[in-house]
């Protein structure tokens, strides 16, 4: 595993390597821990070199530079973070939740429903100004000592990664045509 600094370092070597990819990192803050605490391994990593820092709070799709801008830019690595993240303080982690929003977070439904279920009560106004994240990662429910869980529906791997049929990453895209989504959780 290692640290954040040590993974981010990798990615900053990755980012080097690939200089026409842009990247997103998600940091799935679920302990609420204070958003300070990522700077250093960000500054540390080299990462915060192409880190891109958004000119507004919040972005609505039609504020996002494209894709060939930000490369040209040389800001090809986008921070978001789901709980805590202070753009006041640190602009470049960036509000997940007040930049877009996901599909149903754990799915069990092999359909993939390309509905807003995160953050709550979003209108359907607001989802359309907003980029969207996919949560394409199948899970079961399993009980464990009386204890219902969700882990990865690993048996459904190749079904769910696929570029058609049902379950499939391809089917989801489809579902959600018309909607330009931004970022795919595998």
């Amino acid at each position: 595993m290692g640290t954040l600094e040590s993974y981010l370092t990798n990615v900053t070597d990755w980012v080097k390597e690939n200089p026409y990819d842009v990247v997103t990192v998600l940091i799935v803050n679920s302990d609420y821990v204070d958003p300070s605490n990522f700077t250093a391994p960000i500054q540390n990593s080299g990462l915060i070199d192409y880190v891109y820092e958004p000119w507004k709070m919040p972005m609505n799709v039609s504020d996002w530079p494209t894709l060939s801008e930000m490369i040209l830019a040389e800001k090809r690595v986008v921070v978001f973070m789901d709980y805590q993240a202070d753009q006041s303080s640190i602009p470049y982690i960036l509000d997940e939740f007040s930049q877009m929003w996901e599909t149903p977070f754990s799915p069990l439904n092999a359909s993939f429903p390309c509905t807003v279920q995160r953050p709550p009560g979003i209108t359907t106004a607001e989802a359309e100004e907003r980029m969207y994240m996919i949560n394409h990662n199948l899970d079961i429910e399993v009980m464990l000592e009386g204890l219902e869980i969700l882990i990865p529906d690993t048996a459904q791997l190749n079904t769910t990664n696929a570029v058609s049929g049902f379950g499939s990453l391809g089917l989801m895209a489809n579902n959600c045509r018309g909607k330009c989504e931004t970022r795919i959780i595998l």
